[in-house]
């Protein structure tokens, strides 16, 4: 477990999460979260499929678990039609064709935790400078509702 007061920090890298994340992936959701999430979930998500996933990992480590995922986001496109923010748009009719990113899943090891490394995964992952706004938040475990303007076709992702 890190010491948050220790003056060593991990080096985070950020990367898309793979197929060889499947089992570590589902054991964090299974820690942080309430709700068991299917294992047709997991498969989405490795495998992109409907899924955009964006890993952190330790590169510090000193052993073979150095590319072992340690933080995650998941997320997927929506209209924002489709949306339960729908109602923000109803007074605004030009806004109702935006193209939304909805976080589904957001976490990170509690030995990692207090680091930033979960707003770095949303940053990371999806730049503001790359079209990307910040819409809604909700909670300490919160919900994002980004747009999408052309994000870099590195992500898996365009318009």
């Amino acid at each position: 477990m890190l010491d948050p007061r220790s003056e060593i920090y991990p080096t985070i890298a950020y990367r898309p999460i793979q197929p060889s994340d499947l089992e570590v992936l589902e054991n964090i959701h299974l820690a942080l979260f309430p709700i068991r999430y299917e294992r047709e979930f997991f498969l989405n998500v490795v495998n992109g499929n409907g899924i955009i996933s964006w890993g952190a990992v330790d590169t510090s480590r000193s052993d073979d678990r150095r590319d072992e995922l340690i933080g995650f986001v998941t997320t997927r496109i929506i209209a924002a039609q489709d949306s339960e923010i729908e109602d923000l748009f109803r007074y605004n009719s030009s806004r109702k064709d935006l193209t939304l990113l909805y976080i589904l899943t957001l976490g990170v090891v509690e030995s990692y935790r207090n680091l930033g490394i979960a707003s770095s995964l949303v940053r990371e992952g999806f730049p503001e400078d790359g079209g990307c706004q910040v819409l809604e938040q909700r909670g300490e475990k919160y919900t994002q509702m980004v747009q999408v303007q052309g994000i870099d076709h590195s992500l898996g992702i365009s318009e």
